[in-house]
């Protein structure tokens, strides 16, 4: 499986997170985390970052998952989940496409980063 990351770069905002990397975090089942995105971004919206607990783990197209107790909407496609030491841990993927849409669907779901295939 190849992927491709997006990079996120926060200018003109001081979130005092560093986004250390953490490709060996054990994630366990109702561990609180940190989402950061930009649902329904506009220009100059700053980033939305709110506390999300792990709610379960799912097979998507033959890749492991784990879901989250929150809504991920359209926008925070790319945002980084952070675990209690602000280390990147996983990447949100998918959600709704909006917030009137967000019942829509349980697949608030985001990929770890230890599931990304390490490249040369």
């Amino acid at each position: 499986y190849d992927s491709d990351v997006a990079e996120m770069e926060l200018k003109d905002y001081n979130t005092n997170i560093s986004f250390k990397f953490n490709n060996d975090y054990k994630i366990n089942q109702r561990d609180e985390l940190k989402l950061i995105g930009f649902p329904n971004y506009s220009f100059g919206t700053t980033p939305n970052i709110q506390t999300v607990r792990i709610a379960g783990e799912r097979l998507h197209f033959g890749l492991h998952y784990y879901t989250v107790d929150k809504c991920i909407v359209s926008g925070s496609s790319g945002g980084r989940i952070l675990n209690d030491l602000n280390e990147v841990i996983g990447i949100a993927t998918d959600g709704a496409k909006s917030m009137q849409e967000a019942t829509q669907t349980d697949a608030n779901m985001f990929f770890p980063i230890s599931e990304l295939k390490k490249t040369p």
